[in-house]
C-alpha cells in the first residue's frame, strides 16, 4: 500500500469517527447534561463533548455559565477551558487529516488565494 493511500485511509477513518461521535452526542444531549451532577469533572466532560461536535455545536456555554453560579467560577473556567480545548482538537484533526481527501482543483486554489489575501 502506498504512502498516499495509507494517509487517505487514515484521514477517512478520522473523519468517519468524528462524524459518528457528533451523531452520538447529538442523539444523547439530554444525558450529557446530567454530567453536571459530577461537579468539576462533569463540567470538563460537558465542555469536552460540546466542543467535540464539528458540524452542529451543542450549547455548552450555557451549561458552563450556569455552573459558574453554583461552583467556584475560577475552577469552572479551568475545567471548561481544558475540556473545550481538548474537544476542539477533534475539529483540528478533521481539518488536518481531511486536506489529503480534498482534491487540488482550480477552484480550491482560487479560494485558498482569497484566504491568504484577506
Amino acid at each position: 500500500m502506498s504512502k498516499t493511500t495509507k494517509q487517505r485511509l487514515i484521514s477517512a477513518g478520522i473523519l468517519i469517527c468524528t462524524l459518528g461521535l457528533t451523531f452520538i452526542l447529538i442523539q444523547n444531549r439530554q444525558q450529557i447534561q446530567k454530567f453536571g451532577s459530577l461537579g468539576y469533572p462533569g463540567i470538563f466532560l460537558v465542555a469536552l463533548f460540546s466542543s467535540a461536535t464539528v458540524f452542529i455545536p451543542l450549547p455548552g456555554i450555557m451549561f458552563t455559565t450556569a455552573m459558574g453560579a453554583v461552583f467556584n467560577p475560577f475552577w469552572v473556567a479551568i475545567a471548561a477551558g481544558l475540556g473545550a480545548g481538548l474537544g476542539e482538537f477533534s475539529g483540528y484533526l478533521v481539518g488536518y487529516s481531511g486536506r489529503e481527501l480534498v482534491e487540488r482543483t482550480q477552484w480550491h486554489e482560487k479560494v485558498e488565494g482569497w484566504i491568504k489575501k484577506y
